[in-house]
């Protein structure tokens, strides 16, 4: 049964309250996705979205996705007017961040997401999230291999202004003595690229007086660095019997091809046809063999990783927090020629020891 009425006032109310209460607005996005569709106040919504834009920001809250294509939307409007500054600076690193964590980008959003990387790094603002851009985007600011400091403040914490008249030279008298209002209400932390060098760095952290505490954890270190390893060898291992297999089946292949063809190679043989004549047509059988071998594998793996990806982003959202994944034409960037290669290798390597066996001429 359809009522019929019209909730656009119950919703502004709602919003408003939220905004001037800020309690917890978690799951509230339903309402302003309602009322931003009835062309509500346009102030309104942007409160609305600057506050959940520091959510999302700062305190690391999930955000639905309506947020951030209002946020999208609006850039792109004053983006192609010149006129992005006007944006809320929340709502533009809030955007940033998201596009850091996406699986992969359109086009347009590709364009924003440079125009934000030069606009803060010309600022002298760079985070850490930055570096789960791809190489394409990062290549002007030369941040790989970069470890990050983040300051972390405490949004709770209450800041005192000290001030002093315009003429004087006294300054306000300092704070009192274990009245510091920054005093326990801030942490750095730090970023590594390889979390082996975490007890060293932790070593040297402890040295310096002015640090408090060193908040860290071995176990988690010394687990991951044992899991890497493991990883690697694993992989090592598997590689070598798939190499093994493949040389084996482009042996078979073209010992059976010699074999059917036995007859056609004396007869050419008779009329004087060269050693090379007559074996470069099986070595270059196992190099094609070889590289379609690759190709296909690595066609299949990039469908299969965007599936994968996405799947992970909707279905394990704290697990694609903790865990950085490559965009896949990044990891393809690398992988393609390595991985062809290979392959070429593979395949000359097995059809040229197979048709010096088999092929005595």
């Amino acid at each position: 049964v359809e009522f019929e009425l019209d909730t656009m006032l119950l919703e502004e109310k709602m919003m408003m309250m939220m905004l001037f209460t800020r309690n917890d607005t978690r799951g509230t996005e339903a309402v302003f996705e309602s009322y931003a569709r009835k062309m509500g106040r346009k102030k309104l919504c942007r409160a609305y979205v600057n506050l959940k834009a520091y959510e999302y920001f700062v305190k690391g809250q999930p955000v639905a996705e309506s947020v951030f294509q209002y946020i999208e939307r609006d850039y792109g409007k004053l983006s192609r007017q010149g006129r992005t500054q006007e944006q809320e600076d929340v709502c533009r690193l809030a955007l940033m961040q998201h596009y850091a964590m996406a699986v992969s980008l359109a086009k347009e959003q590709k364009k924003y997401a440079e125009e934000l990387l030069e606009e803060y790094s010309a600022k002298g603002m760079r985070f850490a999230f930055w570096k789960r851009f791809g190489e394409e985007l990062l290549a002007p600011y030369q941040m790989k291999g970069r470890e990050f400091v983040e300051y972390v403040g405490n949004p709770a914490s209450i800041v005192y202004i000290s001030w002093r008249k315009k003429g004087q030279e006294e300054y306000a008298d300092g704070f009192p003595e274990g009245d510091n209002p920054l005093e326990n209400c801030a942490s750095y932390e730090i970023f590594m690229d390889d979390v082996e060098h975490q007890a060293d760095l932790v070593a040297y952290l402890e040295t310096i007086p002015e640090i408090r505490t060193v908040n860290q954890s071995a176990l988690a270190a010394n687990t991951l660095t044992g899991v890497n390893a493991l990883v690697a060898y694993v992989s090592a291992g598997i590689i070598i019997i798939l190499i093994l297999v493949s040389m084996f089946l482009i042996n078979n292949t073209v010992t059976i091809g010699i074999s059917v063809r036995k007859e056609e190679i004396n007869i050419m043989k008779y009329i004087g046809a060269t050693d090379f004549f007559v074996r470069a047509p099986f070595v270059i059988e196992g190099i094609l063999i070889g590289i379609f071998g690759s190709i296909l594998p690595l066609a299949g793996i990039y469908v299969m990783y965007n599936n994968v990806l996405e799947f992970i982003d909707n279905r394990f959202s704290i697990l694609a927090g903790l865990l950085q994944f490559l965009p896949v034409n990044e990891v393809y960037r690398t992988m393609v020629p390595v991985v062809v290669l290979i392959g070429v290798g593979i395949g000359f390597l097995g059809s040229f020891v197979t048709v010096r066996k088999h092929l005595r001429v």
